[in-house]
């Protein structure tokens, strides 16, 4: 059994999404909450994802760092995929641990029915010599492994991973076990960071100066266009509006569309029937202030009902002056630094 610390960081990109809405995919969960071992959930058929982290152990009175530990996984069919590890540079920061490359590694993954809350599934893989001389088994070797996770609330989970290899070259030490057990915590919108940082570089680098050409191009035309023609009307809207068009590329947590406002619309526009009638003008007006506060709330994974409970018995003796202080972002964030205050 391994036993240690082991911290990682891993960032997944959808190259190819396969999926329809007539084929539903093996699981809801989120895809960017990954354990450090092999999730036991399957791309979606049909898709690419490219996989890539870094991974820091301490065991046995060794530091190791491993990376980019790049995966790249194909789904085949419902529920199945499989995937290739691209070698990755393991380095030794202290103990009598080795450094180099690791071996190329092919498998197969099959996402099995979830089990009292568990979700698993089974890989069968065999890894080729392809690693330095230290880091590398230098046989042909088969695997099984059986990854797990559940999910024990909106931010942490338990998984891990039991598997079975068998070493060509050393056939005296067959079979190894091995398991692994995660105690993981999602970060949040902490986390966010590198995504931000991501996205703001090239936005600054590449989709400034388009934006920049087309408000002068914009400009040049509303000279001659007509002010009431559609070309005019749709000229005026774009550069009356400008700021607020131009905004993502100045942060890079802004989305370059509304597709999440529009999302979060839904639910108002299918039952709009039920409540076609609110009353009067000032009701209506606060409906949609309360629309807008749980929306709010359910994007920032917190529960509206105990928001708005907290929130409407203080904010009559809240101080004026703080009343950012009971927006959901802020509110979500005070709770967080009170609760660690406390622990």
């Amino acid at each position: 059994m391994r036993s240690g610390l082991i911290s990682h960081w891993r960032k997944i990109l959808q190259i190819f999404d396969g999926r329809r809405e007539d084929r539903p995919h093996c699981s809801d969960a989120n895809p960017q909450q990954v354990p450090s071992t092999s999730p036991p959930f399957a791309v979606p058929a049909g898709s690419v994802q490219l996989e890539n982290g870094v991974t820091w152990s301490a065991e046995q009175r060794s530091n190791v760092v491993a990376g980019p530990q790049t995966l790249l996984r194909v789904g085949v069919a419902h529920c199945a995929d499989i995937f290739f590890g691209v070698p990755d540079y393991v380095y030794a920061l202290a103990g009598n641990a080795a450094s180099g490359f690791s071996d190329f590694a092919a498998s197969a993954k099959l996402q099995l029915p979830k089990f009292i809350g568990f979700d698993s599934a089974a890989i069968a893989g065999i890894s080729f010599p392809t690693g330095g001389s230290e880091i590398s088994s230098n046989g042909y070797d088969p695997e099984l492994q059986l990854p797990f996770r559940r999910a024990l609330d909106h931010h942490w989970a338990l998984d891990g991973m039991f598997g079975i290899t068998w070493f060509t070259t050393e056939p005296h030490d067959n079979p190894s076990f091995d398991s692994t057990f995660e105690l993981e915590r999602d970060l949040g919108e902490s986390g966010s960071i590198f995504d931000a940082t991501a996205r703001q570089r090239p936005r600054q680098k590449q989709a400034l100066p388009i934006l920049e050409r087309l408000h002068s191009y914009l400009q040049a035309q509303q000279a001659t266009a007509l002010p009431k023609s559609p070309l005019g009307a749709a000229i005026g809207y774009a550069l009356r509006n400008w700021v607020a068009l131009t905004r993502y590329a100045e942060d890079g947590r802004l989305k370059i569309d509304n597709n999440g406002a529009e999302q979060a619309l839904r639910p108002i526009v299918l039952g709009r029937k039920n409540w076609l009638f609110a009353g009067s003008e000032a009701a209506a007006h606060r409906a949609a202030i309360l629309c807008s506060l749980v929306q709010t709330c359910k994007h920032l994974q917190i529960n509206p009902f105990v928001y708005l409970r907290d929130v409407i018995e203080r904010v009559s003796t809240h101080p004026a002056r703080l009343v950012s202080e009971l927006t959901p972002r802020e509110w979500k964030r005070l709770r967080q630094v009170s609760g660690a205050q406390a622990a």
